[in-house]
């Protein structure tokens, strides 16, 4: 299998996401923002998976999607849930400070709201499965992947974080930064896109789920700081961070001593557990 060079990771990335943007414009009067956000999110994943096939041959494998082992994704599903307390707090105290334009606010509801089950299950499908498979694919399989090749595993990570933040406007800088980061974490120290794929679902769904609650509740039925109306209460912060640590410590403890840089085609963290799992095949070295 044929490696990309880390300049040519970042021009896919870059192309990908103009790509994407460019295409949705005449799309954008005519149709519902889920919709427009559906064709984005398709273009994304289509013009970088098409462009990484031509020149690797398996863009899954490039990107690292080798099996992991159910502890390691025991470990993500609880450190998801509860990295997004500090997350949606941090993201309440922004917000609070630094007031949002209304036209964003409405934007990001119109995207999850749902009027029936069938239309839950399609904002689901769009925002949460959708957005989290382009996204993971273009920031941690090729943006993180192809920089930590020539910067190493750290600065990749932070590099394709901030990126990662940015993109999902100032307003959320901050705690799409926190979850970037940790999802950045899971790849580099499992070596698949798995976990931080599953991680994102749970986020990104959690998210239209509670939305969607409240919205049919009234106000009220939900407490606030899961609306990022405000923070969460101070005990439920710290009960958080303390599992979010452990579980963080629990998965560097399972997964290889050391990050980045991964040889493709090489997963962390295999059937068994920690160690590598090696797909081989000659000419997968980083180039």
């Amino acid at each position: 299998m044929r490696t990309l060079r880390w300049f040519d990771g970042i021009l896919i990335f870059g192309v990908s996401y103009l790509a994407s943007s460019v295409i949705i414009l005449p799309f954008i009067a005519i149709l519902p923002l889920r919709e427009v956000t559906a064709i984005s999110v398709v273009v994304l994943i289509g013009v970088s998976y098409i462009w990484v096939r031509a020149i690797t041959g398996d863009p899954v494998r490039y990107a690292g999607v080798g099996p992991v082992s159910p502890r390691i994704l025991i470990l993500t599903v609880v450190a998801s849930f509860a990295i997004m307390i500090p997350a949606v707090s941090t993201e309440a105290v922004v917000l609070e400070r630094f007031k949002a334009p209304p036209e964003v606010i409405h934007a990001l509801e119109d995207l999850i709201r749902a009027d029936s089950f069938l239309e839950l299950l399609y904002a689901i499908l769009v925002a949460a499965v959708g957005a989290s498979l382009s996204e993971e694919f273009v920031f941690r399989g090729l943006l993180q992947n192809a920089l930590s090749s020539r910067v190493g595993g750290w600065t990749a990570l932070i590099v394709a974080t901030v990126v990662f933040g940015l993109l999902h406007t100032l307003w959320r800088f901050a705690g799409a930064f926190m979850l970037g980061m940790f999802l950045g974490f899971l790849y580099m120290r499992t070596g698949s896109l798995i976990p931080s794929l599953i991680s994102h679902v749970i986020i990104n769904a959690t998210s239209v789920v509670v939305f969607n609650m409240a919205e049919k509740a009234g106000p009220g039925f939900i407490p606030g700081w899961l609306e990022e109306d405000k923070p969460a209460p101070l005990w439920l912060l710290a009960a958080s961070v303390v599992i979010l640590v452990i579980a963080v410590a629990s998965i560097w403890r399972e997964t290889s001593e050391e990050p980045y840089p991964l040889p493709h085609g090489i997963s962390r963290a295999g059937p068994q557990g920690g160690g590598y799992h090696t797909y081989p095949e000659a000419g997968n070295d980083i180039a």
